[in-house]
Order: C-alpha cells, then structure tokens, then sequence
C-alpha cells in the first residue's frame, strides 16, 4: 500500500468539487461559506501555508495565496489520482451504540477499508435513524479520511441483514468474523495475498448462534483476535487493521 503523499505535518480538506481540469499552476477559488470558515477559523491557515484538497478521486496540493471572509484562493501545486488500497477490504459492520458506532466508523477509515456495509443484527440494541444516520455516519467518514490523509476513503452503504450481506460476497474473497472461539491468526495466515477480504465482528452483544452459522455457512472462518474480550469498536480496529497491515502492497 503506497501513500499518496507524505505530509503529516498539513491539513487535508475534503472538497467534493474539486475541478477534474486542475493542474500545476492552476488556481483555485471556493467561495462556499462552511469551505471558508473551516479555512480562516478552524484551521487559521496564513497566506503562503499549503494544505490538501481532495475528493474521492483525486488530491492536489494547494497553497492559499488569498482569503477574506467571502472566499479563498488557491494555487495548485500538484495534482494525482487517488490510491486505492489493495487488497480490497469490505467489512460488515453490526449497528452499534450511536457513541461505539462513531467510533468504529472512524477507525476503519483510519485502517484503510475500502467499503463499510451496515449490518441490522438481532444484537442491535437501538433504532436506526434512516438518512438522518446516514449523513451523520458520512461526515464522521470525511472527519476520519481528513485526519488520516485516506482521500480514497471507504464508500458506506445502507443497513442490510447477514444474509443479504451474504449473497453479495464475490466468488473466491477470503471472508473472516472475529470471535473468541476462532482460530489464531497464525493458523490462517498464508504467503498469499488475496485480492478481496470481507471481515465482519459482532455487535456488542455479539452474533447468534444462527448468526454465526449464517457467516460460516457463506465461507467465514472465525478468527481470535486476543484472548480478552473487546469492546465491539475496539474489535473493528483490530481486525481490519491487522489485515490491512499484514496485507499491504
């Protein structure tokens, strides 16, 4: 997994308009009121300071050589395509408490999955609040891709049932649920990588016994992450972080 750029010590702004025409050289101006309050009052950036503007597609490099309170003006440094991480990680995510949920969403952007499904389980000990939810989740998405400098951050989709999920699999993804009776991780890891992963873990009352047998009659292998019992969010991280590592390209 290569990294797009190296600049751990600028912002990154999510900036879904980004010109598809832009190029060194070029300039930049964003007149969209939230865009420059974030600019001038969150980040307190100074004419001559660069940052990154990216989208789901592409990034650029930009240096603000203008600002009042109406507008910022850029000049485009650079401009590259989006890496998309290899091998693709699709992880099944339970609905969880608003807070864990949160949490969770937040780490597997940082861990560099490339799609989240939501999934209703019968561990599910709230209600889920429908679109309203659904753009509270995408901006936690672009908080996280922000931070983490993953500009090609993980599309997020609707609630469905294990065994929608299931039927969605594509042939020959190598599919794993974290569980504390699973096997180790040295028990299955091997020196091929594969092109898709699907990873799951249960809610924080975890899955049913029929849940279980749902996943691992769809091709899951349980995996032991450690031998303590984790948080639900805590077990998110860990499995889709140790895949993404030992997995990198």
């Amino acid at each position: 997994m290569k990294k797009d750029v190296s600049l751990s010590h600028e912002f990154a702004l999510y900036y879904e308009l980004l010109p598809d025409f832009l190029k060194s050289g070029s300039q930049l101006v964003v007149d969209e009121k939230d865009f420059v309050h974030r600019v001038e009052r969150v980040l307190r950036l100074k004419v001559g300071e660069k940052l990154v503007l990216f989208n789901r597609a592409r990034h650029a490099t930009a240096q603000l050589i203008q600002m009042d309170r109406k507008r910022v003006s850029f000049e485009i440094v650079s401009v590259a395509r989006n890496s998309i991480y290899t091998p693709r990680i699709t992880f099944l995510l339970p609905i969880l408490k608003r807070d864990a949920l949160a949490s969770a969403m937040y780490y597997l952007v940082e861990s560099g999955v490339n799609e989240i499904q939501l999934l209703s389980t019968q561990g599910v000990q709230r209600s889920w609040a429908g679109s309203q939810e659904m753009e509270r989740l995408e901006r936690i998405c672009i908080a996280a891709a922000e931070q983490s400098k993953n500009y090609s951050f993980p599309v997020l989709k609707e609630p469905i049932s294990i065994a929608q999920a299931a039927a969605t699999i594509a042939q020959g993804a190598h599919c794993f649920y974290g569980s504390p009776e699973g096997l180790s991780f040295r028990d299955i890891i091997s020196n091929t990588v594969p092109e898709q992963l699907v990873l799951t873990c249960g809610p924080e009352s975890d899955f049913t016994v029929r849940e279980k047998e749902q996943l691992q009659a769809a091709g899951f292998t349980p995996l032991r992450l450690t031998p303590t019992i984790l948080r639900a969010e805590t077990a998110a991280l860990c499995v889709s972080a140790l895949f993404r590592t030992v997995f990198s390209r």
